[in-house]
C-alpha cells in the first residue's frame, strides 16, 4: 500500500522544520534539502494527465530507487558544490516534509514517489489493519429525530443518532466561525512546497485547526476553494495551508473551517463493537464480597485500598456466569479525594504483581492523560515498559517535557504511532479516549484487543461513545474500570436535540445511578470521602451537593492564608473566604456570542496584585471564569502587567487545583444566569482552591441559584462578604427584614405598647426586669450562650455607645472630610515648556499630532476612599509609515516603544473618579496645546466633551457628570481644534493584522500602565492614608455586621424561648393522648366557600392524566374549609401536604404517582400499583406530599371554577410539630376537615412518635389492591406544557365567570370555549 494514500485513519504532520532551529548545521542541512526538492520537481514532473499509462506504469514512471535518488543527489551537488550535505539526513527531511513518499518495492529495495499533494490533505506514514469505517452523515435522520418521529428504540441507534446530531451541531459551529482576510495569503517560505500562511482570528474554535482539517476560501468573482491544513504556528497564531494550483490568490477572501470527523467516526464503531459487551457494562450483579483489606500501601487509606483489593481480584471471586469482561469497577470520587493516587497506585501494584499485565490508561483530555503519565512515571515506571500515545497531528512543544520522553517520535521529531509488535511489548499505554481508536485500528477487525486490564480517569466527563472507545481493545475477560465524579462537569454536548435525549449523560453517571437505584451502596461502587485539599471553610461551600459526606482531612498547608485575611479584608478572620459583592454591567463583542464584565475585572485585577504584594507566587493562583470573552480579557490584563497566573474557564480547571482560586461570574442582569445555573460547573470552580477562594460577582443574582443561595449563606455566616455593598446587603432577606424593622424603629418594647394596649407589661417576661432594646441584647439570660462568642463585639459596645444599643448605625471615620478636601485641593497638571513647544512646532509643520489619554482609579467600588489620576502621552511618530514600521518591528515584544512620550501625569482634582480621570486628561490637551487626534477608550467622556463643544450655551450640558470641567472646556472652544477618536480598550496587539490598528492599540496600552502606576505612586502619602481609612471603614463595618448578627441570633432565642414556654404549657393542660384525639374529632363548620358545580372538560390535559384529576376534584369536594385559622385546641396549626396526601389516598385506594428519570435521565410519571411497588419507587411520607401538592396545583389551574378556599397561605406549619415531630412541615395555614381524618392522625401519630428524624422518609404501609406498575406515555415535560396550553383557556373561562360575578356580560356558552 502507497504510504501516501489519502483515505487515513488520522493526519499526520507536515512541517517546514526550520522554523525554530537554532543550530547552524541542522539549519544548513534544512537549506540543502529544499533546494534538492525544487531540484527534484524540475527534473521530474508528472504527468498526470495521460491516460495510455496505467496506474501501476505511472508510478513506476515518476518514482525512483534509493540508488537513482542517491544519483541525483549526487548530481545536484556537483552543481552545487558550496552546498554539500549528507544524503540520509537530506532524505529524512524530504520524507518528513511529504515532498517524497516512501514505498516498499520488495527484497528491501524502497521507491520514492515524488509526490503532487497541492490541495490535498498531508499523508500518514502508517498502515491500519482496520481502517475507520465510512459513517455517512444521514440529516434527514437527524432532522426527524429532531421533529420527535422515529426515534430509535435500540440503545445503539439512538447512540448513532445522538452522534449525527452532535456532528450536525458541529458543522453549524463552524460556519459560524468565519472572519475576513484582506489581504493577499502569503507564502510559506520555510518549505519547498507551495504552502501558504493564513493567520487565525482568537475565537476561532482550536479543534478545528488542527494537521489534516479541511479550510475553505471564498473571494468575490471566484469559486470556493478548499485547503487542507499542513501545519500549525502557536506562536504566529496562523495555519500552513496547501490550496489547488487553481487557487486564485485575490482578496478580500472569506475563510471559514472543517470539521475532522476522525472523533466522530471513532465513537461510531466504538458503538458498533461494544453491543457485545454492553449487557456486562450494565448488569446490576454484584461482587463477591473479597477478604479483608490485604493491600499493604502505605500511601492509601482504607477506602483507597479497598478499591486496590477489588482490582487485584481473581476471575473465581466474580462467580459464575463466566462473562466476556469482568463486571466494571466504578470509583467515585470527589474533589481532593485522591482518585487520581488510587488509580496510579492500582496500577503499579498490578504492573508489579503481574507482570504479563497489559493495562490501558486512558482519559478524556490530554492534559489528564499526561497528568497520569507524569505520577506513573515518579513511581519508577521507565520509558522501555510505557508509552504516552499522541495524536499524530499534535504539537510536540505543546507536550510537557517530562513526559515527552515516554512518546515516540520519527526521524524529524513529530509523534508517530509504533507498528503492532512494539505496541504490545509496552505494559502500559497511555492515551486519551479518543487516541486509543489508534490501538482498535492496529488490530484486524476480527480479533480483539490484547489489553488485560482497561482504566478510564475522569470517565463522568466523556460522552458515551468516547468512553467505549478504549474498551473495545480490551481482550476477553479483561478488567474495565471507570473513574471519576459524576458531580462535576459532564459530557459537552451541544446539540439541543442530543440533550433532550440525554446524550449529556456520561456511561459513568449511568451505570452509578443503575447500581445505586436501590441502594445507596454496591459492591462494586467505591465511593472516597476522605478529602485531601481545601481548607475546612472552603468545603463547607460544596459539601452540600455530595450530601455532607465529605470528610475535611486537609494538610495544614491548607490553612497558610488565614493570618493574612487581615491583608486581604481588612479585619480578622478565621475563614480564607471572600465573597465580593460587584453590581458590574456586562457585556459582549460585535463578533462574539460570549460575555464580559469590566468591573469585576477590575476587582480580580486588584485582588490579584494585593496577592503578588503578599509574596505569593503567581504560579499558585488560579482565575476561573465561566465565559471566553472574560477569560480573554482577564488574560490580557495580566500579560500588560506582567502577572502570569493560570486564567481559563471551568472546563479547563477540572481535574486541576491552586492554592488560591479566584472566580469572577461575570453575570449581573437579573434573571440571566446562563452556565451559573449547573450546579456541577459551580461545584467545580468551589471545589479547585486549597487555601483561599475568592469570589467576585453580582451576589443578589447569584442568590436566586440554589447553589449558589447556599454557598453565599455560608459566606455570610463565616463573615466573608464584601465589596460595594451594604452591610445589610450581607444578609438574607428573612434577616434584613428584621435588621431594617429594628433600625427604623418598629421595634417596641412593652413600655411602648402600652400607649395603645391595656394589657402590656413593662418588665421582660423571662427575667422581670425591665424591658429595652439594650436590655435584651446586654443583659438578659435569655441568649447569655449567644454573647459569648461575641464578647469583643460587646467590649466595643459598651465602649463606643453610638453603635447601640438605640440606633445601631456605622460611625463616620473623622478623617474622611479632610481627605477628601485634600483630593479637592490636588494641583493642576504641569506640562513641560519643552514638550509644548516641540507639540506646536510639529502643528506648524502641518503634522497631525496623535495623543493617548487614560484614566485609572483604585478601589472605585469604596466611595470615600477612592482615587484616580490620569496620563496624556505624544506619539513622536510623523507619518504613519512610520508607525506601521515601527508596529511591525516591536510585534510580541515587551519593551516600551520609544516613539510614545509622556507628557503629563496628575491626579485627579474633586470626585475621584474613572470618568473624571477620562475628561480631565482630555481637558488637559485641550488647555495646554489644543491641536490633534485624541485616543479615548471611554465612550461616554468622548460624548460628553464632544457635546461641550458644540453646545451654545452651558444650559446643554449642565446635565452630564463633572459639568465643570466641561465648562472649562465650553470657554475655551472656539481655540480647540482636535478630534476624539474611540479606541477599544485592553486589546491584544499580537492579534491585530493592520499594522497601524496595532500602533494604536500599543499606545492605549502604554498610557494605561502609566495611568495605573500614576494612580498608585503619585503622592504616596495621600495614597497610604486612604488606605489606612479604608481598612478602619472595613474593620467598622465588620463590627456592625457582627452587631447584626448578635441582634438576629437573639431574637432567635427568644423566639424559641417562647415557644418552648408555649409548649411547655399546652403540654401541661394536654397530653399526647388527648391531642391526638383533638386532631382525630376536629370538626368545621362550613364557612363561606362552597365548591361549585365545576366544569372537567379540560382535565383531559391534565399532567396527571385525567383519571386522577377527577378523583382529585371528587376529593376536593369532601374538605371541609373554615373561615379562620383556628386549629385543634385552640391552636393555629395548619394542615401538611403529608396529612392531605395521606387523605387523598385513602379516600382513593391508591397511591399517588412519583417522578423517576429513566436510563436516559429525562423524568417521567410513574404510577405504583400497590405497596410494593411504592416501596420500590422509593414513594415516601414526604414525597406524596409533594405530589399531592403538584396534583392539586395542576387541576386547579384546568377547572373555570375555584376548587379551594382563595387567599390559603402557603409555608410551614406546626400540625405534625404538635402530634409529636421534631420540625416544622410545610402545608397550608388554614386546616380543614379531610377524608379519614382520624385513619390519617393515627398513623402519622404512630410514626413520628418513634423519634426518628428520618421516619417520614419512609413509605406508608397502605394495603391496597395489588395493580401493575405503569408509566405515563411522553416525558414529564411534555406533558406539563400541554397542560399549561389547556391552563390559558381555563384562565380566560375563569375570568369570565368573575366578570359575570361581579355584574357584567353574560358568559359565552361552554360550547365556544371548550374546543
Amino acid at each position: 500500500m502507497c504510504i501516501g494514500d489519502r483515505d487515513q485513519h488520522v493526519k499526520g504532520q507536515c512541517k517546514g522544520k526550520t522554523e525554530g532551529l537554532r543550530d547552524r548545521l541542522v539549519a544548513r542541512v534544512a537549506r540543502v534539502a529544499s533546494a534538492f526538492a525544487h531540484f527534484l520537481q524540475e527534473v521530474i514532473k508528472p504527468d498526470k494527465c495521460s491516460t495510455s499509462s496505467t496506474e501501476a506504469e505511472f508510478e513506476e514512471k515518476n518514482s525512483l530507487t534509493d540508488v537513482e535518488l542517491g544519483d541525483r543527489f549526487q548530481e545536484f551537488c556537483d552543481l552545487r558544490i558550496s552546498e554539500g550535505a549528507d544524503f540520509d539526513e537530506v532524505l529524512q527531511w524530504l520524507v518528513g516534509w511529504r515532498v517524497l513518499i516512501k514505498k516498499r518495492s520488495g527484497y528491501g529495495i524502497h521507491r520514492f514517489m515524488v509526490s503532487d499533494l497541492d490541495g490535498k490533505k498531508p499523508p500518514l506514514d502508517v498502515h491500519f489493519l482496520y481502517p475507520l469505517p465510512k459513517y455517512k452523515l444521514n440529516p434527514s435522520m437527524v432532522q426527524a429525530v429532531g421533529k420527535g418521529q422515529g426515534i430509535p428504540m435500540n440503545r445503539k441507534d439512538q447512540q448513532h443518532a445522538m452522534l449525527f446530531a452532535e456532528e450536525v451541531e458541529k458543522i453549524r459551529e463552524v460556519c459560524r466561525e468565519k472572519f475576513e482576510v484582506k489581504k493577499p495569503l502569503p507564502l510559506y517560505k520555510k518549505s519547498p512546497r507551495r504552502l501558504h500562511k493564513i493567520r487565525v482570528p482568537a475565537f476561532i474554535s482550536g479543534q478545528n485547526v488542527m494537521i489534516g482539517n479541511s479550510l475553505y476560501v471564498r473571494s468575490r468573482g471566484y469559486p470556493q476553494h478548499r485547503g487542507f491544513i499542513h501545519a500549525v504556528c502557536p506562536k504566529d497564531s496562523a495555519v500552513i495551508v496547501s490550496f489547488h494550483p487553481t487557487f486564485h490568490n485575490k482578496p478580500p477572501f472569506t475563510v471559514s473551517f472543517g470539521i475532522n470527523r476522525i472523533p466522530f467516526l471513532s465513537k461510531h464503531r466504538a458503538v458498533d463493537l461494544a453491543e457485545r459487551i454492553m449487557a456486562q457494562l450494565e448488569s446490576t450483579k454484584r461482587m463477591i464480597q473479597p477478604p479483608a483489606a490485604a493491600g499493604c500501601d502505605t500511601h492509601l487509606n482504607v477506602q483507597q485500598k479497598q478499591f486496590l483489593d477489588a482490582s487485584l481480584l481473581p476471575l473465581l471471586m466474580w462467580g459464575p456466569p463466566p462473562f466476556e469482561t469482568l463486571l466494571p469497577l466504578l470509583l467515585w470520587g470527589p474533589p481532593g479525594t485522591g482518585k487520581t493516587t488510587t488509580l496510579v497506585r492500582t496500577i503499579w501494584t498490578i504492573i508489579t504483581k503481574n507482570p504479563t499485565a497489559k493495562v490501558l490508561v486512558s482519559a478524556p483530555s490530554n492534559a489528564a492523560a499526561n497528568l497520569l503519565c507524569e505520577r506513573l512515571s515518579e513511581l519508577g515506571i521507565q520509558p522501555d515498559r510505557m508509552l504516552r500515545l499522541m495524536g499524530m497531528s499534535r504539537e510536540v512543544a505543546s507536550v510537557p517535557m517530562a513526559v515527552q520522553r515516554f512518546t515516540c517520535k520519527d526521524a524529524l521529531g513529530n509523534f508517530a504511532l509504533p507498528d503492532l509488535e512494539a505496541l504490545q511489548k509496552y505494559q502500559v499505554i497511555v492515551c486519551t479516549c479518543t487516541t486509543a481508536s489508534y490501538l482498535r485500528s492496529s488490530v484486524p477487525k476480527e480479533k480483539p484487543g490484547w489489553f488485560s486490564h482497561v482504566f478510564v480517569d475522569e470517565a463522568a466527563q466523556s460522552m458515551e461513545p468516547e468512553t467505549l472507545i478504549p474498551l473495545t481493545v480490551a481482550k476477553a475477560q479483561a478488567l474495565v474500570c471507570l473513574a471519576g465524579d459524576v458531580k462535576q462537569l459532564g459530557p459537552l454536548v451541544k446539540s439541543k436535540l442530543a440533550t433532550d435525549h440525554g446524550f449529556q449523560v456520561s456511561l459513568m453517571e449511568r451505570l452509578f445511578t443503575r447500581l445505586t437505584k436501590d441502594t445507596k451502596e454496591h459492591s462494586r461502587v467505591f465511593v472516597l470521602t476522605d478529602t485531601y485539599r481545601s481548607h475546612p471553610s472552603i468545603l463547607k461551600l460544596y459539601n452540600p451537593i455530595y450530601d455532607g459526606q465529605l470528610q475535611c482531612c486537609s494538610p495544614k498547608s491548607s490553612r497558610d492564608m488565614v493570618p493574612l485575611m487581615r491583608h486581604m479584608m481588612g479585619g480578622a478572620s478565621g475563614h480564607p473566604l471572600i465573597f465580593h459583592h460587584c453590581d458590574g454591567k456586562e457585556s459582549q463583542n460585535e463578533d462574539s456570542t460570549s460575555w464580559q464584565n469590566i468591573k469585576e475585572g477590575e476587582v480580580v485585577m486588584n485582588y490579584l496584585r494585593k496577592l503578588l504584594e503578599l509574596k505569593i507566587p503567581a504560579e499558585d493562583i488560579g482565575v476561573i471564569t465561566p465565559y471566553q470573552l472574560q477569560c480573554e480579557r482577564l488574560k490580557n490584563l495580566c500579560q500588560a502587567v506582567g502577572i502570569k497566573a493560570k486564567i481559563g474557564t471551568t472546563e479547563l480547571f477540572q481535574g486541576d487545583e491552586k492554592r488560591i482560586i479566584l472566580i469572577s461570574t461575570v453575570r449581573s442582569q437579573q434573571g440571566s444566569l446562563g452556565f451559573l445555573t449547573n450546579y456541577k460547573r459551580t461545584n467545580v470552580a468551589l471545589s479547585r482552591a486549597k487555601s483561599l477562594l475568592l469570589v467576585v460577582g453580582n451576589m443578589k443574582l447569584l442568590s436566586t441559584d440554589q447553589t449558589w443561595s447556599n454557598a453565599i449563606g455560608f459566606a455570610k455566616n463565616m463573615g466573608a462578604m464584601t465589596g460595594d455593598i451594604g452591610v445589610l446587603r450581607k444578609f438574607q432577606d428573612s434577616k434584613r427584614w428584621l435588621l431594617v424593622r429594628e433600625i427604623a424603629g418598629a421595634y417596641q418594647t412593652a413600655n411602648q405598647k402600652q400607649k395603645w394596649l391595656d394589657n402590656a407589661a413593662g418588665t421582660c417576661e423571662f427575667c422581670q426586669k425591665e424591658d429595652s432594646r439594650r436590655h435584651r441584647l446586654l443583659e438578659c439570660p435569655i441568649g447569655s450562650e449567644v454573647r459569648e462568642s461575641f464578647s469583643a463585639v460587646i467590649d466595643d459596645i459598651l465602649e463606643d455607645e453610638s453603635l447601640l444599643p438605640d440606633f445601631p448605625v456605622i460611625t463616620r471615620h473623622p478623617d474622611l472630610e479632610a481627605l477628601q478636601l485634600m483630593q479637592f485641593a490636588s494641583p493642576q497638571p504641569v506640562w513641560g515648556q519643552a514638550i509644548c513647544t516641540h507639540a506646536r512646532n510639529m502643528v506648524d509643520e502641518g503634522i497631525t499630532l496623535h495623543w493617548f489619554t487614560d484614566g485609572s482609579c483604585l478601589h472605585p467600588t469604596c466611595r470615600h476612599t477612592r482615587h484616580s489620576a490620569f496620563a496624556v502621552v505624544l506619539d513622536l511618530c510623523k507619518t504613519d509609515d512610520e508607525r506601521r514600521a515601527i508596529s511591525e518591528q516591536y510585534r510580541g515584544s515587551t519593551l516600551s516603544i520609544p516613539t510614545f512620550q509622556v507628557v503629563c501625569t496628575a491626579r485627579c482634582q474633586g470626585e475621584q473618579d474613572i470618568l473624571r480621570a477620562e475628561v480631565s486628561a482630555v481637558v488637559s490637551v485641550a488647555e495646554n496645546v489644543g491641536h490633534g487626534v485624541i485616543h479615548v477608550d471611554s465612550q461616554v467622556a468622548i460624548s460628553n466633551v464632544q457635546l461641550a463643544l458644540t453646545s451654545l450655551h452651558p444650559a446643554a450640558f449642565a446635565g452630564c457628570e463633572h459639568v465643570d470641567l466641561l465648562l472649562r472646556l465650553w470657554k475655551i472652544r472656539h481655540g480647540v481644534h482636535i478630534q476624539l477618536v474611540k479606541i477599544k480598550s485592553h486589546q491584544d496587539p499580537g492579534l491585530i493584522d493592520d499594522p497601524l490598528l496595532r500602533y494604536w492599540a500599543l499606545g492605549n496600552n502604554h498610557v494605561d500602565a502609566v495611568a495605573q502606576v500614576a494612580c498608585s505612586s503619585l503622592n504616596t502619602a495621600l495614597v497610604q492614608q486612604l488606605d489606612l481609612v479604608r481598612q478602619d471603614l472595613k474593620v467598622d463595618k465588620k463590627r456592625l455586621e457582627a452587631v447584626y448578627d448578635l441582634h438576629i441570633l437573639l431574637q432567635e432565642v427568644r423566639r424559641l424561648a417562647t415557644a418552648n414556654k408555649e409548649s411547655e404549657i399546652s403540654t401541661k393542660l394536654h397530653d399526647h393522648r388527648a391531642l391526638c384525639a383533638a386532631f382525630s374529632n376536629w370538626t368545621v363548620q362550613p364557612g363561606v366557600f362552597q365548591l361549585q358545580e365545576p366544569d372537567l372538560r379540560l382535565l383531559g390535559s391534565s399532567a396527571f392524566g385525567e383519571e386522577f384529576a377527577r378523583r382529585t376534584v371528587e376529593w376536593s369536594r369532601h374538605l371541609i374549609w373554615p373561615d379562620d385559622a383556628s386549629g385543634p385546641l385552640g391552636c393555629n396549626t395548619g394542615i401538611t401536604w403529608v396529612e392531605l396526601a395521606l387523605s387523598w389516598m385513602l379516600f382513593n385506594q391508591l397511591f399517588l404517582p412519583v417522578l423517576r428519570k429513566d436510563c436516559l435521565g429525562i423524568n417521567r410519571l410513574c404510577f405504583p400499583g400497590g405497596y410494593d411497588g411504592a416501596k420500590q419507587y422509593g414513594l415516601s411520607f414526604l414525597e406524596s406530599g409533594t405530589m399531592v401538592q403538584k396534583l392539586l396545583t395542576n387541576t386547579a389551574g384546568l377547572v373555570p371554577q375555584e376548587i379551594m378556599p382563595s387567599g390559603l397561605t402557603h409555608g410551614k406549619c406546626s400540625a405534625l410539630y404538635r402530634l409529636g415531630s421534631c420540625r416544622f412541615y410545610q402545608g397550608l395555614d388554614r386546616r380543614p376537615q379531610i377524608p379519614f381524618q382520624a385513619e390519617v392522625v393515627q398513623l402519622l401519630a404512630a410514626v413520628v412518635g418513634t423519634g426518628r428524624k428520618e421516619a417520614l422518609s419512609d413509605t406508608p404501609n397502605l394495603a391496597f389492591p395489588a395493580k401493575q406498575d405503569q408509566v405515563a406515555r411522553g416525558t414529564w415535560q411534555f406533558r406539563l406544557q400541554t397542560s399549561s396550553l389547556a391552563m390559558k383557556t381555563a384562565r380566560k373561562r375563569r375570568k369570565e365567570i368573575i366578570n359575570f360575578t361581579a355584574g357584567g356580560s353574560q358568559p359565552k356558552p361552554k360550547g365556544d370555549w371548550s374546543s
